[in-house]
């Protein structure tokens, strides 16, 4: 063989080599590869979204036994009167302030439902339930709750805080000047006749309400029922506890099929909820309604405060 057929490396002897590039396969983009940050409710789920952005220990710790508390509270609230949504919601929102709404939302429905089922399993024994009523407000309720669900995720989200403040706003006032609403029963507004039909309407109403929203849902189902059929308001809320209760337990499959629930918040919280249900309806038993109402009104009060404050700062 002469040099004109050698390889070009046995021509130049031993310093020389031979480097082969064999062509790399090109990595599939992913939002890391491009510098976006993981989407939201990857970040929920993998429990990257931080306590009031603050990654500190120690104010994890501390805003998780407020949360505990505050569900806790709002059980108590919700086995009488209702409102466990209104200081339930607004502390997962000042908790979790980078958290997608629809996460929010079925995360407050699941910790309502553990609470809520002790509440109405009690209810059903202790209240005489108005079945020509309930039952067209439940059939049209959870199909309205199950539609106001799914619209969640194709709204714009920045109605929501202004909406849910001045809903506090006007609750607080609403409970700090009638005192002494419901306390006897009264002649119906709405006939024998009329209240299927009335019921079918409420029931879609206030379905959609709970399935989109649905704080202070179980207060305006009562004094809907207290104007309209002139019911006392022990019995009232009976009848609001297990339509709302319905209500929320459909919305909240639909959030739960769709994975929008941070588990280990409502897990804990539901625990909390489910024991201040109980404390609840002891003191609904003895007719302790003012110590209700005067731990209600602080943490309504609280929430406001740090509410309003998150929106205007």
């Amino acid at each position: 063989m002469t040099d004109t057929v050698r390889p070009r490396a046995a021509r130049l002897g031993s310093k020389a080599s031979i480097s082969v590039v064999l062509p790399q396969p090109e990595k599939p983009a992913t939002p890391s590869t491009l510098g976006i940050s993981p989407p939201l409710w990857r970040q929920a789920r993998a429990g990257h979204l931080y306590f009031g952005h603050c990654p500190h220990p120690f104010y994890r710790m501390t805003e998780y036994f407020y949360l505990a508390a505050v569900a806790f509270i709002g059980g108590v609230a919700g086995a009488t009167v209702g409102g466990a949504g209104l200081v339930q919601l607004p502390a997962l929102l000042n908790a979790f302030p980078g958290s997608p709404l629809p996460f929010i939302l079925g995360t407050n429905k699941l910790i309502f439902a553990l609470s809520g089922a002790n509440n109405v399993r009690r209810y059903l024994q202790t209240t005489r339930i108005e079945w020509p009523l309930l039952l067209p407000a439940l059939v049209f309720g959870v199909a309205a709750a199950v539609f106001g669900a799914s619209l969640i995720g194709k709204l714009d989200e920045a109605w929501f805080k202004p909406v849910l403040l001045v809903v506090l706003v006007l609750i607080a006032g609403y409970i700090l000047t009638h005192k002494q609403l419901g306390e006897t029963e009264s002649a119906p507004a709405v006939p024998d006749r009329a209240a299927p039909v009335a019921g079918a309407a409420g029931g879609a109403l206030f379905g959609l309400y709970q399935g989109m929203f649905g704080p202070a849902a179980i207060s305006f189902v009562s004094l809907a029922l207290v104007r309209a059929r002139g019911m006392a308001f022990a019995r009232a809320v009976g009848n609001a506890q297990l339509f709302v209760n319905a209500c929320n337990a459909a919305a909240m499959l639909w959030f739960l099929a769709h994975g929008q629930c941070l588990y280990e918040v409502a897990l804990l919280m539901g625990a909390c909820s489910v024991a201040g249900s109980f404390v609840g309806l002891k003191l609904a038993e003895k007719g302790d309604s003012h110590l209700i109402r005067l731990l209600f009104i602080g943490v309504l009060v609280v929430e406001i405060a740090r509410y309003g404050w998150s929106i205007l700062a």
